[in-house]
């Protein structure tokens, strides 16, 4: 079996993410945030909770929770046997929050606490995440890289 050539984790022939640290496999370099103007949605991370429950989870192939950052959008699919699929649109989110305890520094870990002005869900939760500071720092990039598309400057001249 292959292994990541960002964190080293043995990953399943086929995939299209490291499911230890979301790093892409094998493709073409992710295009960065700030140069997508188009309305085509690409991927940008894609991850799982990473944290000791998680990887028991993982193990024995339970962990059914995934996480897809998007240049339009964040998805969360959580369930087994039954799905739910929670999306926020990027340009709704307000602020982002890193949390991160003593144990989970040892392994790594993190959640991601996301401020938006979503309705239904003002606040969301990325839990676990493998090297949070970086995803929530690719979030971040991807939220304005979204509100600079969304904003037309108007001159005084």
């Amino acid at each position: 079996m292959p292994f990541c050539e960002n964190c080293g984790f043995e990953y399943l022939e086929g995939s299209r993410f490291c499911s230890s640290c979301g790093h892409r496999i094998g493709a073409e370099p992710v295009t960065s945030p700030e140069n997508q103007t188009s309305l085509e949605e690409n991927i940008l991370w894609e991850g799982k909770p990473a944290g000791f429950k998680a990887r028991l989870k993982s193990s024995a192939n339970l962990n059914a929770t995934t996480f897809v950052l998007t240049n339009l959008r964040l998805i969360i699919r959580t369930g087994l046997l039954s799905k739910k699929e929670e999306q926020i649109e990027l340009i709704r989110i307000k602020d982002l929050e890193l949390i991160q305890g003593l144990k989970d520094r040892t392994l790594g870990v993190g959640d991601i606490r996301i401020i938006s002005t979503d309705q239904d869900d003002p606040e969301i939760t990325l839990a676990d995440i493998k090297n949070p500071g970086e995803v929530k720092d690719l979030i971040w990039k991807a939220v304005r890289a979204e509100r600079v598309r969304h904003v037309r400057y108007i001159s005084n001249a």
